[in-house]
């Protein structure tokens, strides 16, 4: 004996197209939400990120030109005294930055936003390693030290210019924490 099929009433299958729909409909809204951020502009994605690590990059603005006073000091006569306040200055900013340099380490590969943020990260790096170079002149000063922080400390602050400088462009905003 076989089963006697059963028609599917109506209402059922008119449920099951209902939920087939909105299932559609629910899928084409997660893709539009999820294509819309990463369908930011390079101007959105630059402030967005700069909401991000203002704060930090002001942080690093003011330890460097803090240690400004202490490098230029000690660098054009190097005392004790002045060698200790060097020592000091440039500790407490390496120590600063090394803080928030994690902070700028968020890559946004989209938009032409990344190079610049890997190069502000890079540019945070070079000047806690010159801060740190600078401690390690106080305590021994010699020529060869003087000149390697210094180098290091030009450049660092150069990379650092032009990274925070490229973000702020991107953003359309003016007044980027350059330290030079």
């Amino acid at each position: 004996m076989s089963p006697s099929p059963h028609p599917i009433p109506a209402s059922s299958t008119r449920n099951w197209i209902a939920l087939a729909v909105l299932a559609v409909v629910i899928l084409v809204i997660v893709v539009a939400v999820a294509g819309s951020k990463g369908g930011r502009s390079p101007e959105q994605s630059a402030r967005a990120y700069i909401e991000t690590v203002q704060g930090d990059t002001s942080e690093v603005q003011d330890s460097v030109k803090a240690a400004q006073v202490v490098i230029a000091s000690a660098i054009s006569s190097p005392t004790s005294g002045k060698l200790h306040r060097l020592a000091q200055g440039a500790q407490t900013a390496y120590e600063e930055i090394n803080s928030v340099h994690g902070s700028f380490a968020h890559p946004d590969t989209g938009n032409g936003l990344g190079k610049a943020q890997s190069e502000l990260f890079t540019a945070a790096e070079g000047l806690r390693n010159a801060m740190r170079s600078f401690v390690t002149y106080a305590g021994n000063p010699t020529p060869s030290a003087r000149a390697q922080a210094a180098t290091g400390y030009r450049r660092a602050m150069a990379e650092w210019d032009r990274a925070t400088t490229a973000i702020w462009r991107i953003a359309s905003l003016r007044d980027p924490p350059t330290v030079s």
